[in-house]
C-alpha cells in the first residue's frame, strides 16, 4: 500500500483541478491515489472511504494508517487503539456496513453541479455508485465512458471510449492546453 503511487489517470485529475476545472471527484477506489496524486481532501468523495486511514471500531478514532502499519506486529495480535483498546481497521466501508450519508450527500450534489461527468473503469452496476451518472445526464451534464466494460449508461452517453485511462490521459491532457 504504501509503494503503490498515482498513475497517468490519476495525474489526468489532478491537471484538471490544477486548471481549477475539476469541482469534485467521485470514487469507490480505497487505494488513496487520488489523494496522492495532490488532489485535497475536500474535494474528493471516497464513497467507500480509503486505506489512508485506520479507525477504531469502538471509540471511532481515526489515525494515519502509518501510525499502524509501521509498527504492525501481527504476531502479537490484531492492533488495538492506544485510546481505548478497540479493535482498528482501515477506515473502509466492509461488507454489509453502510455508506455515510454524507458523502452520498456530496456526490448527489456534485452529479446535480456539474457540466461534465467522467466514468473512468466503472461498469455502473453498483449502486448507488451507478445513479451518479444517471443523475449527472438527467441534469444536462455531458456524460463521457472510459471503461474496458459495457455499461447501462452506454446508451445515454455522450462519449464512450473502451480504453483503459491510462492509455487514453495523455492524449486527454494533451487536449487541455
Amino acid at each position: 500500500m504504501k509503494k503503490a503511487m498515482p498513475n497517468n489517470g490519476h495525474m489526468f485529475f489532478k491537471t484538471l483541478y490544477d486548471q481549477k476545472r475539476l469541482a469534485g471527484l467521485i470514487t469507490q477506489n480505497i487505494d488513496g491515489l487520488h489523494e496522492k496524486s495532490g488532489l485535497p481532501d475536500d474535494i474528493i468523495v471516497n464513497l467507500h472511504g480509503n486505506n489512508l486511514e485506520i479507525v477504531c471500531l469502538f471509540c471511532g478514532t481515526i489515525v494515519p494508517s502509518e501510525e499502524v502499519l509501521d509498527t504492525l506486529n501481527l504476531e502479537k495480535g490484531a492492533p488495538l487503539c492506544k485510546r481505548c483498546g478497540g479493535f482498528l481497521k482501515p477506515n473502509t466501508i466492509s461488507f454489509g456496513q453502510n455508506l455515510r450519508e454524507e458523502d452520498l450527500v456530496k456526490a448527489n450534489n456534485l452529479s446535480l453541479s456539474c457540466d461534465l461527468m467522467i466514468v473512468v473503469g466503472s461498469t455502473l452496476t453498483v449502486h448507488p455508485a451507478s445513479s451518479f451518472p444517471t443523475i449527472a445526464k438527467g441534469n444536462g451534464a455531458i456524460l463521457a465512458i472510459i471503461s474496458l466494460s459495457v455499461t447501462p449508461a452506454d446508451e445515454y452517453a455522450d462519449f464512450v471510449i473502451r480504453q483503459k485511462m491510462g492509455d487514453v490521459s495523455n492524449q486527454l491532457t494533451g487536449s487541455l492546453s
